[in-house]
């Protein structure tokens, strides 16, 4: 008796420590599937994360922080990923990736040449909010989702490590 009862304050002990530490996440209630499934394969792969919940949109969203991955380039990027109430459509959006100061047109024209340059990522100007995000949207299937959106972030990742993409983005700050 007194064994289990050692075990059982153990264990207790030992998800209380995990769970302080803050860094180790664990799949938190989800409403869509592909969200869970997504939760889940961070988790096996020991990928941190936010969990925000459904939006005003009806979106399930999900941040990861790419400084956990060592992003060089630039820092404190996360990357907010949407997924769609009928597990069907995922969007990633690396918001407020830089704030230009330079010209209208020149910030326009280099986007153009970014998004020729890398036709995978769509770089985008927000002029209302003066600042330009790059973004990612795919159409998934359930079965498949988990890969796929971390190849995806991958993608992302790999696109704003990209010497001359960095360059020209900080060119117009």
């Amino acid at each position: 008796m007194k064994k289990g009862l050692m075990c059982f304050v153990s264990m207790v002990c030992v998800i209380a420590m995990l769970v302080s530490m803050g860094s180790v996440s664990f799949a938190q209630e989800t409403k869509y599937k592909s969200t869970h499934r997504f939760l889940n394969y961070m988790d096996e792969l020991g990928i941190p994360y936010k969990y925000y919940g459904i939006d005003d949109k009806n979106w399930e969203a999900v941040v990861i922080n790419f400084d956990t991955f060592g992003l060089s380039t630039f820092s404190g990027v996360e990357c907010f990923i949407y997924f769609e109430q009928d597990d069907e459509e995922v969007c990633l959006r690396i918001w407020d990736l830089v704030k230009p100061s330079a010209g209208k047109n020149y910030t326009l024209s280099t986007i153009n040449d970014l998004n020729d340059y890398c036709p995978h990522v769509d770089f985008v100007f927000d002029e209302n909010h003066s600042t330009i995000f790059a973004q990612i949207d795919m159409f998934i299937h359930i079965n498949h989702c988990s890969s796929l959106v971390f190849k995806a972030m991958e993608v992302l990742y790999n696109t704003l490590e990209d010497e001359e993409i960095s360059q020209a983005l900080k060119g117009l700050e």
